[in-house]
């Protein structure tokens, strides 16, 4: 996995996330390294959004929480456990995300405004 940050997007090359990806994909939601019971709750709060659908968002978070985030995504969206923005905040993170083609990286991702 490669990674080059700047203050207003992230590049990445990564295997693990070309072998999931859809090009129905729009959102990234990357849960933080230590999650409390309120980051799971406004995770479930953000899919009474129909905006983030099975279709179009991931969440990522970090191994020791999968089954956790799982339970909290309730089947609504795919979730994957990787060690992909290292999202070390105590809030959960919203990205646009898109599939660059010819490019030296493979993804382009967005902070975004979470609703």
């Amino acid at each position: 996995m490669l990674i080059a940050a700047t203050a207003t997007e992230t590049h990445v090359e990564s295997v693990d996330l070309d072998a999931v990806w859809k090009d129905s994909y729009k959102y990234v939601i990357a849960m933080p390294a230590n999650p409390k019971l309120k980051t799971y709750n406004k995770l479930q709060t953000m899919f009474l959004n129909p905006k983030y659908t099975k279709d179009n968002t991931l969440v990522f978070c970090l191994g020791g929480n999968l089954s956790l985030t799982m339970e909290a995504c309730d089947g609504r969206v795919p979730v994957y456990s990787f060690l992909f923005l290292g999202n070390k905040d105590s809030e959960i993170k919203l990205y646009s995300i898109e599939k660059l083609k010819n490019a030296d990286y493979d993804y382009r991702l967005i902070p975004k405004k979470i609703d």
